[in-house]
């Protein structure tokens, strides 16, 4: 990383980290196929930069039986500042975006029992956005359903958040426990996907280009082979690809670019795809992660000494 940009390289890394915090260097050196000194630099060199802003383990939306929505459209609101202030007192917000052209996106994490309709309608008055429109991301483990979390579960998910990179050996100590019932609790959390180990962001402190591609199919069934095939040709620049359980034609692409070339490379190669007919490109000007009632309800349950 160097006056403020992050290299292709640097992006692999975070291509990597936010799938997998817990990720060891030894799999970072066999990924990317560099030495573990370089790698471990380039990861402190975003964390000084304020880029990466911390390493993150939070129970999964899929283990509590939550949504995930994406909220879209045009606001009064001028600044990201702005959509802060109007939404701080909506525990529901994880994520604020301030696009082009008046636009704000918002990511909304549910509980089970919050009625859609009602959650949208706040917040298309906290922000002043008219006529919003969502989509109800597809989360991936979710026809699982929700998991029941027993006590010991969030001793545990509560030791990682303090420190993500623990062991069962290590936490059973810390919350008092036997270590073969931490072990057991950690291996089982871990398989059933219930555990999000990720790194909270700042892409604000960077120079590279942030932008939302909306990308629109008339066959829903072709777009998970044609985003794969557009994540390898540009990779490592796309971060991630979402679908919409409400809006099967709906696409969506992060593009974390070296430059505005990129933005234009990625809008080029989707003209040339038949599968996306219809498709916007959205520069995010400012972004940000938001602390929800996720957070709190871990705070509450998995004090580790509590």
């Amino acid at each position: 990383m160097k006056g403020g940009k992050l290299d292709e390289v640097d992006v692999s890394l975070v291509h990597i980290l936010l799938r997998d915090s817990r990720v060891d260097t030894g799999q970072l050196e066999e990924i990317t196929g560099l030495d573990a000194g370089v790698i471990e630099e380039r990861i402190a060199a975003m964390v000084r930069s304020g880029f990466l802003r911390r390493f993150t383990a939070k129970p999964s939306l899929v283990a509590l039986g939550a949504r995930s929505v994406m909220v879209w459209g045009k606001s009064r609101l001028r600044s990201l500042s702005d959509g802060l202030r109007a939404v701080q007192d909506d525990d529901r917000v994880a994520w604020i975006a301030h696009s082009t052209s008046g636009r704000f996106y918002f990511a909304l994490h549910l509980k089970s029992e919050d009625d859609i309709n009602e959650r949208i309608s706040r917040l298309e008055d906290e922000a002043m956005m008219l006529r919003p429109s969502y989509g109800v991301r597809n989360l991936f483990g979710q026809e699982d359903g929700a998991m029941e979390l027993a006590k010991l579960d969030w001793k545990v998910l509560g030791a990682l958040a303090e420190d993500h990179t623990l062991t069962g050996e290590e936490i059973a100590p810390r919350i008092r426990k036997k270590e073969g019932d931490v072990t057991a609790s950690l291996d089982k959390l871990i398989s059933a996907g219930a555990i999000d180990f990720s790194v909270d962001i700042d892409p604000n402190v960077i120079t590279n280009p942030l932008c939302l591609f909306h990308l629109e199919s008339l066959e829903p069934d072709r777009v998970e082979a044609a985003a794969g095939e557009m994540m390898r040709e540009h990779a490592p620049g796309i971060l991630f690809f979402n679908t919409f359980s409400n809006m099967p034609a709906l696409t969506t692409a992060m593009l974390l670019g070296q430059d505005y070339e990129d933005i234009l490379d990625l809008t080029r190669s989707i003209q040339d795809r038949p599968e996306f007919p219809f498709f916007e490109v959205n520069p995010l000007l400012a972004s940000t992660n938001v602390g929800t009632w996720r957070d709190t309800l871990l705070r509450k349950n998995g004090t580790s000494r509590s």
